[in-house]
């Protein structure tokens, strides 16, 4: 036994060590965005949608790079989420890799699925961010690899908002393929790897007792190196000590359905989108478990009691998270 914790110390070490050789160009980086409040009152907040990107943001203090100064996970930061907003941060960027976390209401019309920013017009979803200009942006700014999370299917039908049905996913799927068709053409378009919250006629929100959406809970694991107990069953799924993208959209797959089955009355299926090669993005660290996430993106209780109760919730617990293999 104490040779193998030896081993796994040692190896989580050389993990580390060989990261912080890596040169900066080649550290994926991270831009977090999470709308979590709106002006027009018919309009649902996202709910824990703060302490969502205060994970996702903690991902930082591992082997992404924050991109500072224009990730925002407040109503008070620098602007709403939208075209030029988002263009702006993607210009920021240094390296070849990134990855992108957004928690926002995702709706739809006849036309297009939306973000919708804080001061969307709760008729007029054409005000927020379409998902083709998304996609463009992504596509016409030069990162090579890119990761998408989007935590956005919040809401599944509103009569307030006029949406007997939300088509958001549709709408990513078919937006998605006509950028496939055209890498056809054009091989020079990035690797692009999208992972979706929830599927068609599904949500994704956080369950009671646990104060956060497990889909950012379980990709801040993967992205943290979690590997689960068995590494064959964790996110690294080649043994080749890192994780790519396609290991990592797999595993939330895999962990975020099972989870769903056990603990909601509803199915939660996420589902990813991939275009052109898979690329690598953290080392595996055999020490991460989600307790270790969870305290490394919320100190404990008495540092953070005050904070806890301005935004009226609890902190983060295990209770109901998505369960690491055993």
């Amino acid at each position: 036994v104490l040779v193998a914790t030896t081993l796994i110390c040692m190896i989580a070490f050389l993990s580390v060590a060989s990261w912080a050789l890596v040169s900066p160009r080649q550290k994926p980086e991270l831009i977090c965005l999470v709308e979590a409040e709106y002006m027009a009152p018919a309009i649902p907040l996202v709910r824990y949608g703060l302490q969502d990107g205060q994970l996702i943001r903690s991902l930082s203090r591992s082997s992404l790079k924050l991109v500072e100064g224009i990730s925002r996970t407040t109503a008070d930061d620098t602007g709403p989420i939208n075209k030029q907003f988002f263009e702006h941060q993607l210009d920021q960027l240094q390296g070849d890799t990134c990855v992108i976390y957004i928690a926002a209401q995702g709706v739809s019309d006849e036309a297009d699925g939306y973000l919708l920013h804080r001061a969307s017009h709760q008729s007029q979803f054409g005000s927020g961010f379409s998902l083709t200009d998304l996609l463009a942006a992504i596509e016409t700014h030069g990162v090579k690899n890119v990761l998408l999370l989007l935590d956005t299917v919040r809401v599944d039908r509103s009569v307030q908002l006029g949406m007997l049905g939300n088509d958001f996913s549709y709408y990513l799927k078919r937006d998605f393929e006509v950028l496939r068709q055209r890498a056809e053409k054009e091989p020079d378009l990035p690797n692009l790897c999208i992972i979706c919250s929830a599927d068609d006629g599904q949500i994704s929100a956080p369950p009671p007792g646990l104060a956060t959406s497990p889909f950012a809970l379980t990709t801040a694991y993967a992205l943290q190196g979690g590997p689960g107990s068995k590494v064959t069953k964790g996110a690294d799924q080649n043994l080749d000590g890192r994780i790519s993208a396609l290991e990592i959209a797999e595993y939330v797959e895999r962990a975020i359905s099972d989870w769903s089955l056990e603990h909601q009355q509803t199915p939660q299926t996420p589902f990813h989108l991939h275009l052109g090669e898979d690329f690598p993005l953290v080392f595996v660290d055999h020490m991460v478990t989600l307790d270790s996430v969870l305290a490394h993106a919320f100190p404990p209780e008495d540092k953070k009691k005050k904070d806890a109760s301005a935004n009226g919730t609890k902190h983060p617990t295990q209770e109901n998270a998505p369960a690491e293999k055993k």
